[in-house]
């Protein structure tokens, strides 16, 4: 990764893309930092991955958080799934 991606809020280590902490971390401290992430984005849900998810894909912080990797490669033996995004 070139040095100004490194430097995207996005694509950092503790960034919503690769942070497990949104997923794992506590509900009450992930719930504000979402909140936060939406209202920079203006935004109404954040869909994330990275964490994988044995049940399906899952929900945090009333909705707005949606947990979308369910593990579908062989190594997680997980089943194949989607998030359906309707009416916005």
């Amino acid at each position: 990764i070139d040095e100004g991606r490194k430097q995207d809020p996005l694509l950092k280590s503790e960034g919503p893309v690769w942070t497990r902490t949104l997923a794992k971390g506590n509900k009450q401290k992930a719930c504000a930092e979402v909140a936060d992430v939406l209202r920079l984005w203006n935004a109404s849900r954040i869909v994330v991955g990275h964490t994988v998810q044995r049940r399906g894909v899952e929900t945090r912080c009333s909705g707005r958080l949606v947990m979308a990797d369910t593990g579908i490669s062989e190594h997680y033996g997980g089943r194949a799934s989607a998030v359906e995004l309707v009416d916005g």
